[in-house]
């Protein structure tokens, strides 16, 4: 599968600071995965990777503690936790880390923005940058078709949008 450089990249990289949560908001299958995956491949930082929709990873995460954090994080300098809404109570969870653990980047993605924002609100105001990202717009679409092609496709994403995985 092609990867679509992303027009929202930018953002994201200027958005991903210390002590603060990055929070990823789109549908499912609009690409948040692929785009933190293209983010990390520019990164030397230490990365660590949970994904809300494993048991064994919402687990690492249960004990809201300090101590228990400081662990898990160590010489880690980008936490990523993919289908964040999963995991109960993550709301509290990212302000204790963002408080807690110096210099850490978190990155939280959701497909169900609705039940993410919610849970995120109330603990993280002041701590948090939102960037939303939807289907592949026209711009993007521009990088690797010529009008003619956009021409001819117009139905199709006029029909079914501009999903990656749709595209051809």
């Amino acid at each position: 599968m092609n990867y679509y450089k992303r027009a929202v990249l930018d953002d994201f990289h200027s958005k991903l600071k210390p002590n603060k949560v990055l929070i990823l908001l789109g549908a499912r299958r609009v690409g948040k995965t692929q785009l933190i995956k293209k983010y990390l491949q520019t990164t030397t930082e230490k990365v660590l990777q949970l994904n809300g929709e494993d048991s064994n990873d919402a687990r690492l995460l249960e004990e809201r503690s300090v101590a228990n954090y400081s662990k898990l994080l160590q010489d880690i300098s980008i936490l990523v936790i993919d289908e964040a809404q999963n995991i109960s109570e993550i709301g509290q969870i990212l302000k204790l880390i963002v408080d807690s653990i110096e210099g850490i980047k978190v990155i939280a993605t959701g497909s169900s923005m609705f039940d993410l924002a919610n849970k995120l609100g109330e603990p993280l105001v002041g701590r948090k940058n939102t960037l939303f990202l939807f289907p592949l717009a026209q711009i993007e679409f521009s990088q690797f078709e010529n009008y003619k092609q956009t021409t001819e496709n117009l139905e199709e994403r006029l029909i079914y949008g501009g999903y990656p995985e749709l595209t051809h």
